[in-house]
């Protein structure tokens, strides 16, 4: 086994790609690491990037027995119900309830007893992994790898991006009888890790004390100039706030709050303007909210490839997310992929949102930008808006402060050793 580079078989339902922000997290950390030393089980229509990872194989819960019959016997019910198969749009369009057949279907295809295939675990034995290492985010990717840990003898190193399993199954009325299932893989699954990954230092002290495991945490690394942040590419009077990232989970809310602020400035004589970056489903879902807008806001989609060169064009960057507390369920331990990016573009941050998500408290504790914790359109608001387009030597100073930040913390060349170290150790350790 290669100290630095151990043998690693990546378990997620999302591939290493540079298409979602899971994606790119994966990709920049196992970014220059020798490509046959990685092989990857994977849940989605896209494949991994061949790029990053020479082996790949999609395990979907159509490769279960059990969840195929099950499918098949409720499409025989819903064609019992609806004889005259009735597809009107209006019909298509009607919200699901959780706890239907297709529902209940779906997350009994999470929990339901299963065997790994024979093929998968010969295909993982041959590519002989010094490790596991896993997103899980599931019951059925517990017991994946729960199982592949015991067959190939190796440990596992589970990273949690987000607090899933304090969310999972939410909404189902038999969310006890699955989450007890879910627990008890998840928990064979940390006896056999010798140590635990998080996004974030906040995440990484709750996961350690909810599970007695010691936890490093691991945010999306990024490329630093070190030669001094990046040169304002800006030459406009107008000062350019931009955002980029996805509008779900009622983000679109609070972008909407600054829409308005950044407008009464603009009619009051501040030139300021506001570009939101997202992709083009969320464009298509939402851009109509920001219709009355449009002559301060320009909505537009860039591919991951150009965003660092979309960061760099903007004067202040924008952070935002939901006020609603079943929103901020899901990202309250979580820090966001942009974060580091917009941090190593040097460039300051206006992050809006509830002081109780690490997201928010992480720009506030580096100095990166200035925060609003209050909802909607409000005064707070107004005042970091207007501070951040009146000085530029604010701006300035928050953009070195972040881009510090990024450096010390986020810096590729260093955080992939530190990554590559970890699993290297874990990979030493004689599971008991």
């Amino acid at each position: 086994m290669e100290a630095q580079f151990p043998k690693v078989l990546v378990v997620s339902a999302a591939p290493i790609n540079r298409v979602d922000a899971t994606g790119i997290t994966m990709s920049n950390l196992f970014a220059g690491w020798p490509i046959d030393r990685i092989a990857q089980i994977y849940d989605s229509p896209i494949a991994p990037d061949p790029v990053y990872c020479a082996k790949s194989w999609r395990f979907s819960s159509n490769d279960i027995g059990s969840v195929r019959l099950a499918k098949s016997a409720a499409k025989r019910i819903r064609a019992l119900r609806n004889p005259q198969g009735n597809s009107s749009g209006e019909e298509k369009n009607q919200p699901r309830n959780s706890s239907n057949d297709l529902g209940l279907l779906a997350v009994v295809g999470d929990v339901v007893p299963f065997k790994a295939p024979p093929a998968l675990c010969e295909w993982a034995a041959d590519f002989e992994p010094d490790i596991i290492y896993t997103l899980l985010g599931g019951s059925r990717i517990c017991e994946l790898v729960l199982q592949l840990s015991k067959n190939l003898d190796k440990p596992i190193v589970p990273h949690f991006m987000d607090d899933w399993p304090s969310t999972i199954y939410e909404s189902h009325r038999f969310r006890k009888i699955f989450r007890s299932v879910m627990s008890r893989r998840l928990e064979g699954v940390l006896r056999r890790a010798p140590i635990g990954l998080a996004i974030g230092s906040g995440m990484a002290e709750v996961m350690s004390a909810r599970y007695a495991k010691k936890f490093a945490y691991f945010m999306n690394c990024v490329e630093c100039v070190r030669e001094g942040a990046i040169i304002k590419a800006n030459t406009s009077n107008t000062v350019r706030f931009g955002y980029v990232g996805g509008l779900h989970l009622n983000r679109w809310r609070s972008l909407l709050a600054l829409a308005e602020t950044i407008q009464l400035l603009a009619l009051s004589g501040t030139p300021i303007s506001l570009e939101v970056c997202a992709p083009v489903r969320d464009i298509e879902l939402y851009g109509s909210k920001f219709s009355a807008f449009s002559s301060i806001l320009h909505l537009t989609s860039v591919s991951p490839d150009q965003v660092i060169d979309a960061l760099i064009s903007y004067d202040v960057l924008v952070h935002a997310e939901s006020f609603l507390p079943e929103d901020s369920r899901y990202t309250k331990l979580s820090v966001s992929t942009k974060i580091p990016q917009y941090m190593a573009s040097a460039r300051p941050i206006l992050a809006i949102g509830p002081d109780d998500l690490s997201s928010i408290q992480y720009v506030e504790q580096s100095r990166a930008g200035l925060i609003v914790t209050e909802e909607g359109a409000n005064t707070g608001l107004a005042e970091a808006v207007h501070r951040l387009a009146q000085s530029k030597d604010l701006r300035d100073k928050l953009g070195q402060a972040g881009y510090s930040t990024a450096l010390e913390h986020h810096d590729a060349s260093s955080e992939r050793l530190r990554f590559a170290s970890v699993l290297s150790c874990a990979a030493s350790h004689v599971i008991v």
